[in-house]
């Protein structure tokens, strides 16, 4: 279905290549991996096709009309899919993994209750995760995601990028070769202290709830979404500065982000995380704008030669500047 859905061309956002720097490992240290869809509708209804062995050809071509549909539609718009946990470390913060060399290793997805990807439910479900006998009671996708684990210095990798996207010697030989993106770690202020060696100016927003369940206005109020920006007004209309660093289909800066859909869910938990670029120069001009809108999901029907477009109803804006 990616043929249906706009992708942009290949930019350091699609690196398929990171970096982990642990400064305390230790057993409850783990890799959540977090994949989500294109927006289709509601969760368990779009998501059982996964779980069917085998389907009758014209079962297939519908579901996968349906998919294509919504591509076109709604191909700017994501929903939870499915959560993977891997853990890292052993009690005495030895690496499971990777400390002989590339390790491939599979991970398998689990189908949340209600997609709720949050930070607190994943934590709520990590115990059924770790026990073998509860992991049989959770929804495990058949497919799986495999990935390569290596404990390497990383002085010895070639072609990394910082957080920053600046190059770090030694680069690749190869120009063609993969880059290898640095992940920040967040150290802790009185036992991690580093010196440092970059300007580093990013600013890290994690939306964690949005609240309509008191809504009472005409129109609906379910598939909620967050769009944010950061421009030099509080207009909310305005275009947004590309300061935001691109997701994994988008170009290296975008100029404004916006959360996955829990479909009718008047108080979604979000587990989405942006970062951005903060100008070299902030003024209190500077503001950073959240709109929050409701997505309409449902295909109208369209006349011969008529395009439908996907509208999203604002409900709210938020602005304030946090430079003096």
């Amino acid at each position: 279905m990616l043929d249906k859905c706009p992708v942009e061309p290949f930019t350091t956002a699609g690196c398929i290549q990171s970096l982990f720097f642990v400064s305390n490992p230790g057993p409850d240290v783990f890799l959540v991996l977090r994949v989500e869809k294109v927006l289709q509708g509601e969760f368990e209804a779009s998501t059982d096709p996964y779980f069917k062995a085998q389907m009758k050809p014209k079962e297939r071509e519908k579901y996968l009309a349906e998919v294509g549909n919504s591509c076109k539609r709604l191909g700017k718009f994501t929903q939870p899919f499915g959560v993977g946990l891997l853990p890292l470390f052993d009690e005495s913060g030895k690496p499971l993994l990777g400390a002989a060399g590339d390790q491939p290793v599979t991970i398998p997805l689990v189908r949340m209750n209600g997609g709720d990807h949050s930070d607190q439910h994943i934590c709520q479900t990590l115990p059924k995760f770790i026990n073998e006998k509860e992991r049989q009671r959770l929804k495990v996708y058949p497919g799986t995601c495999t990935l390569s684990i290596n404990c390497k210095p990383p002085e010895t990798l070639a072609g990394r990028l910082t957080p920053s996207l600046k190059a770090i010697k030694p680069a690749a030989s190869d120009p063609k070769a993969l880059v290898i993106r640095e992940v920040e770690e967040f150290h802790d202020v009185y036992t991690n202290l580093v010196p440092q060696t970059e300007f580093v100016h990013h600013l890290y927003i994690q939306p964690q709830v949005l609240n309509f369940a008191s809504y009472s206005g005409s129109s609906s109020a379910r598939n909620l979404i967050m769009e944010i920006k950061l421009a030099v007004t509080d207009d909310p209309k305005t275009d947004g500065l590309k300061v935001f660093y691109g997701r994994s289909n988008e170009p290296q800066f975008v100029s404004s982000v916006t959360t996955s859909v829990i479909y009718h869910n008047k108080k979604p938990s979000l587990c989405d995380e942006f970062k951005i670029a903060l100008p070299f120069f902030p003024t209190p001009q500077h503001h950073l704008i959240f709109i929050v809108s409701h997505v309409i999901c449902a295909a109208k029907k369209k006349k011969k030669d008529e395009v439908v477009t996907v509208s999203s109803k604002p409900y709210s804006s938020l602005f304030f500047s946090f430079f003096s």
